[in-house]
């Protein structure tokens, strides 16, 4: 076990078994030295100096990443990207080794990283806290270069001094901030200068849903939760797991959750009563079948003229994402709006021949409805891509809530907003005007 002090020269003193033969001892000390200064050059030349090209030298092509909350990365690449996050939150971002201990393959580091917060941080706007982080690092070296790394941190002790030094206050937590309506209620929230946070599986703050224990990691100093499950509350134990969610979220200090809930689905039903249950103060934003699954979930297809889906004459009152995402920014920062259930719809019903024709007129060419089973429905998506596991409960649930059971009109956006949603052939024309379905667009298919 080699010890070597955070200074420029690298010091080891070597502590082997009593009958190592003295021929090797000087090998062992030189192969910890050097172990020791290539992780030293790590921290100094890319942390510090955020010298990319240092990665390269330093780690191998099979670097694996082990971080705190179960976080893993794998590669060089994604080791940048890991520092470059922290140095694009802190400008004058450091690190002090304040002890490295080596010994065999592995070096031991503990150091202090500190920083100003004056740049947005997983979600954080600048607060110009100064930060003080102590963290530990095992690296486990293979010809000379870092091939994997265990990091040891407090994230949410982490999060806490940004939130503590937050003049606005608590944060909220947008879920689903990648999707149809996650990513208009973040962008609003932020407009209106609204400390908010996104959590997914690919954002800073990470969540998954499937992953329990990267929940509470997120609710630090959180205040309000927009909660938008995937793939759907309509799907086997999405009530139980959002329920789950909702508890800890109270446990935690969360005062707000809004839902975002469907119209016509026994598991939404069931997610809704577990969120009114949790003693949070509540709101459910319960919608119609949305606009937006028109120019980004099925574009490709209305690109080339044809919409293809369950659902036959049933009229259904297709609803904006915008309306949904003003609805429930609203709810996220008005106490008004706490305990209400706004069931949200569109001005008028359509059914999908007349909301073909809708889209037709808006791109200047003929779209066509062609209707289909559910099954029929599910072996088209697979063929688009989806996993069977999803295609089919996805088809079953749009089947379902086309069926006719939503077939008419609520009034949520009124009183939600004091006016009235947007009319389905209004969004088709500013969409058609973006570009949306032109043919040479390629498809966006976010959930």
């Amino acid at each position: 076990m080699t010890n070597t002090t955070p200074s420029n020269t690298t010091s080891a003193d070597t502590l082997t078994d009593t009958d190592t033969d003295t021929d090797t001892a000087p090998s062992t000390v030189d192969r910890a030295a050097v172990n020791v200064e290539i992780v030293r050059r790590f921290v100094d030349d890319v942390i510090n100096d955020g010298r990319r090209e240092t990665v390269a030298d330093v780690l191998h092509a099979g670097y694996r990443y082990h971080g705190p909350d179960g976080h893993v990365a794998q590669g060089p690449d994604a080791a940048w990207q890991i520092v470059d996050g922290f140095r694009s939150g802190f400008s004058d971002l450091h690190a002090e080794i304040t002890s490295a201990i080596a010994q065999g393959d592995r070096v031991a580091l503990t150091l202090v990283m500190t920083g100003t917060h004056d740049r947005d941080f997983m979600g954080i706007a600048p607060t110009g806290a100064a930060i003080v982080l102590p963290v530990a690092v095992i690296s486990r070296l293979e010809d000379q270069r870092i091939i994997e790394e265990w990091e040891y941190y407090d994230s949410a002790a982490l999060i806490g001094q940004l939130e503590a030094a937050s003049p606005a206050g608590g944060t909220t937590l947008v879920l689903g901030a990648s999707g149809k309506t996650g990513r208009r209620v973040l962008d609003r929230l932020r407009s209106a200068g609204v400390p908010a946070r996104a959590g997914s599986r690919s954002s800073d703050t990470r969540f998954d849903w499937d992953d329990a224990t990267t929940w509470a990691p997120a609710l630090v100093g959180v205040e309000a939760v927009y909660i938008a499950y995937y793939p759907d509350l309509a799907f086997p134990g999405a009530a139980d797991t959002v329920g789950d969610f909702a508890d800890l979220a109270v446990a935690s200090g969360v005062e707000r959750l809004v839902l975002l809930s469907g119209r016509g689905e026994q598991g939404a039903r069931l997610a809704e009563e577990r969120v009114q249950e949790s003693g949070a103060k509540w709101t459910i934003v319960r919608c119609a079948f949305f606009n937006q699954n028109f120019s980004e979930t099925f574009a490709d297809p209305i690109r080339h003229g044809v919409l293809a889906m369950p659902g036959g004459d049933t009229v259904e009152p297709f609803l904006d994402a915008d309306d949904i995402a003003d609805v429930a920014v609203a709810a996220l920062t008005d106490h008004r709006h706490s305990g209400q259930l706004y069931e949200l719809t569109g001005p008028r019903l359509l059914t999908l021949d007349q909301a073909a024709t809708e889209l037709g007129i808006a791109i200047g060419r003929d779209v066509s409805y062609r209707s289909m089973t559910v099954d029929e429905y599910a072996a088209e998506l697979i063929g688009y891509g989806l996993p069977a596991e999803e295609a089919g409960p996805f088809a079953q649930l749009i089947g379902d809530v086309l069926d006719g059971r939503n077939a008419h009109l609520s009034d949520g956006v009124q009183r939600a907003l004091g006016r009235p949603p947007r009319d389905f052939a209004d969004w088709a024309r500013d969409v058609a005007a973006s570009g949306a379905w032109n043919l040479e667009a390629t498809s966006d298919d976010s959930q």
